[in-house]
């Protein structure tokens, strides 16, 4: 038999063991829930059957829908399964809210939730597919273990690659398609977050009002202001209100108003129409603008490998050292919880601490 009807041991849960079906394409194994659960004792190994009137039934009609085809396709499959039912498989739930997203966010979170899309569906098909309503718990614990020991992610990492399941999950709870309470217990620790002294910035205002290198003006704009990329790359002359900046981010949707400094406002160019970019000539990717950064910042003779969002961790170490209160950081930043501003708290007394030990070389 070119199939067989199997239960999932190792998912135990609430007694029931899941009914996997087993089947092979080419030389690929496929593993799919059947999304009917049974206790052990009520599954007959060989027969490969339940002693259960209504289980047995879909999976007879199932064998039978195999038996009159010359080639068996996971899609076959899966309609033999599933046929009316509404809920889909985890592997095509994860896809449309991938699809979806695609519409509504930037490239380059899109390109990482591609590659969250992809751990997921590989530890899918590794451990089998499963229809969205039979996420637990369980499940998440699994997969957490499953990065970690393929892909020897660190915890940042880690939670980058979670918060995707995360999003999946919530959606499908959204839907009414899962209502198992489940802890994702997303976590961050603090590594060592690339900025600019204050000295190192004076010597980047220096290198670039000397030698006007191309794509300085919105260098300094996002060291003035704080911008992530994204949101300097979308910037319009409607968000330039006055003596201010005011927009909605697009990573939180929070609208944040940024007063600019004399500096800032020098380097603006010319006003256009408010549809118009500020900056019309800044890269289109995240990748492009920080190979530019690095290139003006060796020129400037700084030696540290910068990107584009160390300049928002410089702007609130710095914005700290001149004395700004943690609050007024926090809500130019358009951080939600004041405990992520604290962040850069902690940096700047570590750099005071390495700042005092000079007298010791007195």
């Amino acid at each position: 038999m070119k199939w067989k009807f199997f239960l999932r041991r190792n998912r135990e849960r609430n007694g029931k063991c899941p009914i996997y079906i087993e089947f092979k394409t080419a030389n690929k194994t496929h593993k799919l829930s059947t999304g009917f659960w049974i206790e052990e004792g009520k599954w007959d190994h060989f027969r490969q059957e339940a002693k259960d009137e209504v289980v047995n039934e879909v999976l007879k009609r199932v064998s039978l829908r195999l038996a009159k085809s010359d080639v068996i396709t996971p899609q076959l499959v899966k309609e033999a399964l599933y046929g009316e039912r509404s809920i889909p498989l985890l592997s095509e739930f994860a896809k449309q809210v991938l699809d979806k997203k695609e519409q509504l966010v930037s490239y380059d979170v899109i390109r990482s939730y591609r590659t969250d899309y992809r751990r997921l569906y590989e530890f899918l098909t590794v451990q089998g597919d499963i229809l969205v309503s039979e996420i637990n718990q369980r499940f998440v614990d699994n997969y957490r273990e499953y990065l970690k020991a393929k892909y020897n992610y660190k915890k940042n990492t880690l939670g980058e690659r979670l918060k995707f399941l995360r999003i999946v999950y919530f959606e499908a709870k959204r839907q009414g398609l899962v209502n198992t309470p489940i802890k994702f217990n997303i976590s961050w620790e603090v590594g060592d977050r690339q900025f600019l002294t204050i000295e190192e910035v004076k010597q980047l205002e220096k290198h670039i009002i000397d030698n006007k290198p191309k794509h300085g003006d919105w260098i300094l704009f996002a060291l003035y202001t704080g911008l992530r990329w994204v949101d300097l790359s979308r910037l319009k002359w409607e968000n330039i209100q006055g003596n201010k900046v005011v927009l909605k981010q697009h990573k939180t949707g929070h609208l944040v108003s940024i007063p600019l400094t004399q500096k800032a406002q020098m380097i603006l160019p010319e006003p256009a129409h408010p549809k118009s970019k500020v900056f019309p000539h800044i890269p289109t990717t995240n990748q492009a603008a920080n190979k530019i950064l690095k290139r003006i910042v060796k020129g400037a003779g700084i030696k540290k490998d910068l990107t584009m969002h160390a300049l928002r961790h410089t702007f609130a170490t710095v914005s700290l050292e001149l004395g700004i209160p943690v609050e007024v950081v926090q809500r130019l930043l358009g951080h939600r919880r004041i405990t992520v501003t604290m962040i850069y708290t902690h940096i700047v007394d570590k750099r005071k601490e390495e700042e005092m030990k000079k007298w010791d070389l007195l």
